[in-house]
């Protein structure tokens, strides 16, 4: 059985969520500025605050964009030029923290990592 305890700061900055699903506990603090999940499980204690991304700023014209980012995962991909229009490249792969993303022409712009 789950029980969920609010707890709420007077100055509504911070919200503690408490939920107990048989023997796990996890709980979710929420402030102005930051959400922390906190899982306590067999008194082991994981802290995790939400999914990881990256914005990668390719800040000269290239028609190859190589990625070095720290996520540990395959993220999705979104590109946009230095005008701000989404672009659609080839993105591959190489590990869990590098891409290379190609063109078929040359621009500036971002990548945002998710």
């Amino acid at each position: 059985m789950a029980e969920t305890l609010n707890i709420i700061e007077p100055s509504d900055a911070i919200n503690v969520n408490v939920t107990e699903v048989g023997n796990e506990v996890t709980t979710n603090i929420v402030s102005k500025d930051i959400s922390v999940d906190i899982i306590l499980t067999g008194g082991i204690v994981q802290v995790s605050s939400g999914d990881k991304n990256f914005v990668f700023n390719q800040q000269s014209a290239s028609d190859t964009w190589t990625i070095n980012h720290t996520l540990e995962k395959f993220p999705s991909v979104s590109v946009v030029d230095s005008s701000g229009d989404i672009v659609i490249g080839n993105i591959t792969y190489n590990s869990t923290s590098e891409i290379v993303i190609t063109f078929s022409a040359s621009f500036s712009g971002k990548a945002y990592l998710n």
